[in-house]
């Protein structure tokens, strides 16, 4: 059928309704920031609390230090405590945007997902290969970098328990927060934006150069693989891997050095290899497994502007650039570790 040409640009819209959607895109950008920016200053405010309730409370820092098990459950309270202002922020939501936040659906394929969970723990591989080689400069150039560690266990019980604070617990609350809370609503911009911004969220969050650029890499590989397959499962069961690896690994480190090592190279040759044929795979066969193209009346550059310069947004973010230089040191060239 014959379509006359349109006379105006953005989809043949009059210019004067094309400034109302462009102002009305922005309303809503700013909406989603100032959001994302109060649920992060709080994240940063309640760690800090907790920092300062350690500090004063002798008693309840001494305890943490002695006993393990202990440490484990304050752990688990105080990782629902900082990720309570995105919880708050969700149990505040419309029921509309509740379902669409809510994604715990089964993924649109079986096989997608499994290719999925494994191309995203090869990009977890990749990130953390990053991380080594950022750190490693800035290594050589006489600056140590603080922040990321974690006492490795101590017993059996210790172990477990550190499988479900570590792995477990943050796998679903910080999926379920950011690419849920955070991601889903800004689908509506693009999902390549919505992608890169929650990333970026994510990345600034873990507030050190240790795992900064490993959680931002990982983070856009999540990611996509959510919105890819249409399942936070995929997100979860990506994380949860990683995560449970990294326990898994600093624990044998710690009870059988060697059996750790060979943990170590057997998990990154298979990570590596897997991850390389199952991206190569799900790119090829799940074809209609793409990011949507979202034809907005705001450019990418006015996007990001939006999103980025609320003051929330703005306080978030140099907070948490202020708590990652707090934890560099210059050490002197010749740093050895």
């Amino acid at each position: 059928m014959y379509a006359p040409p349109q006379p105006y640009g953005f989809g043949g819209i009059p210019p004067y309704h094309y400034g109302i959607l462009r102002a009305q895109e922005k309303q809503m950008l700013r909406r989603q920031s100032v959001r994302a920016g109060l649920c992060v200053t709080a994240f940063i405010l309640l760690q800090e609390m907790t920092v300062y309730l350690l500090a004063f409370v002798p008693a309840l820092y001494a305890l943490c230090v002695q006993d393990g098990v202990f440490a484990q459950v304050f752990e688990i309270l105080f990782l629902l405590l900082i990720l309570s202002p995105f919880l708050l922020l969700f149990a505040r939501m419309a029921d509309g945007e509740k379902e669409q936040v809510d994604q715990f659906r089964k993924p649109v394929s079986k096989p997608a997902a499994v290719l999925a969970v494994v191309s995203g723990y090869f990009f977890c591989t990749v990130g953390n290969f990053v991380t080594s080689y950022l750190l490693a400069v800035l290594e050589a150039l006489g600056f140590s970098v603080g922040g990321g560690e974690y006492a490795p266990p101590q017993s059996p019980v210790q172990f477990v328990l550190m499988l479900l604070t570590i792995g477990v617990l943050p796998a679903l609350l910080e999926e379920f927060s950011l690419r849920g809370v955070v991601m889903q609503p800004l689908r509506f911009f693009g999902d390549r934006f919505a992608i890169v911004m929650t990333a970026f969220v994510f990345a600034m969050m873990h507030g050190n150069l240790t795992q900064i650029p490993f959680a931002f890499i990982a983070g856009i590989a999540m990611g996509y693989f959510v919105v890819a397959t249409g399942s936070l499962w995929v997100g979860i069961a990506i994380h949860l891997l990683n995560n449970l690896s990294s326990v898994v690994l600093t624990y044998l480190l710690q009870v059988r050095p060697t059996a750790g090592e060979m943990f170590y190279h057997i998990e990154t040759s298979v990570s590596i290899v897997a991850g390389l044929l199952c991206t190569a795979l799900f790119l090829t066969v799940c074809k209609h497994n793409r990011l949507q193209k979202k034809e907005c009346a705001l450019c990418t550059g006015e996007k990001v502007r939006a999103y980025l310069f609320t003051a929330p947004m703005i306080i978030s973010i140099l907070l948490l650039i202020l708590e990652t230089v707090r934890l560099i040191q210059f050490t002197g060239y010749g740093y050895a570790g």
